[in-house]
């Protein structure tokens, strides 16, 4: 049996109880189909909202120890882009995750630590590199 991955980890951030995994759809043909179908077409009267088809995706799990003393994760989130996640940086003393992709833009997710990291919120996403200019 063929076993083909169609995503591949860029960047992966283990802390104490929380792994960060940044994953990309490596499959050249098939990103430049979602970034066609992500697009505005010029008959179009607006951009498509949201995700479309996601070509990167940060996923945030949750370590936890089962009755055998296992090490096993529970994944509690995905953030879903339209751009490849190229990077990720982890502030501790803010629970902001720093997300940077490929096409120049920077996000910043302040995951809920109160909340045992089960929920985020996107507090900016800006295009700090523009690849045209």
């Amino acid at each position: 049996m063929k076993v083909i991955v169609k995503h591949g980890n860029s960047s992966v951030i283990f802390l104490l109880e929380l792994l960060f995994v940044a994953i990309s759809d490596m499959s050249v043909a098939s990103r430049v189909d979602s970034y066609v179908t992500n697009m505005k077409m010029p008959w179009e009267k607006a951009a498509p909202k949201g995700t479309l088809v996601t070509v990167g995706a940060v996923e945030c799990y949750l370590q936890k120890e089962d009755i055998e003393n296992e090490i096993k994760f529970e994944k509690l989130w995905v953030k879903t882009s339209q751009s490849q996640v190229i990077c990720m940086h982890w502030d501790q003393t803010s629970n902001n995750l720093l997300i940077g992709k490929d096409d120049g833009s920077l996000t910043i997710l302040k995951v809920a630590a109160d909340l045992s990291y089960t929920k985020f919120e996107e507090v900016v996403t800006e295009r700090i590199k523009n690849f045209r200019s």
